[in-house]
């Protein structure tokens, strides 16, 4: 696909590390072999959680395990998107100047952002409602955790012509 080859070259561009459980050592035995069996079909399952999410338009609360995402654009923010839609579809004359709004779209996103969820860390209710409100964030119920919203690189570069790298 030609969005992921262009935006692996991209400072932005963040793709989670796949893990190495088990060794060529570990599948000598039966148990090393049922414990990898048992983790490629936990990974299978939430390859698949994650897909339908994709799939749905549905924000990423958590890191994604098995898509790129993008550090632009991330924590989410629709100004941002709707930035960087309208320098994709602009005119070649158009063009630079879109881009270069969507990337100052995206930095003043990124700093606002940065900032409220220091707040909100710090127990400051009214940015951690502002960050719920606005969809750049997922709070848990249980522990209270601040959990950023993410936005994939498929997203942002459709037709692999991102303006924010």
């Amino acid at each position: 696909m030609l969005t992921v080859a262009h935006c692996q070259r991209c400072v932005h561009y963040r793709l989670r590390a796949r893990p190495e459980l088990f060794s060529s050592a570990d599948m000598q035995s039966a148990g090393g072999l049922k414990a990898r069996l048992e983790w490629e079909q936990q990974q299978d399952q939430l390859r698949l959680a994650e897909q339908q999410r994709v799939d749905d338009n549905q924000p990423l609360t958590y890191e994604p395990h098995f898509h790129a995402w993008c550090a632009a654009a991330s924590p989410f923010d629709e100004a941002i998107l709707r930035a960087v839609d309208d320098a994709t579809d602009a005119t070649e004359e158009q063009k630079p100047t879109l881009a270069e709004k969507a990337r100052q779209v995206a930095l003043v996103s990124r700093h606002e952002a940065t900032a409220w969820l220091a707040s909100a860390n710090e127990g400051d209710y009214e940015a951690m409602t502002r960050l719920v409100e606005r969809g750049r964030v997922t709070v848990n119920p249980v522990t209270g955790e601040i959990q950023p919203t993410y936005v994939l690189c498929d997203r942002v570069n459709r037709r692999a012509r991102c303006p924010l790298s």
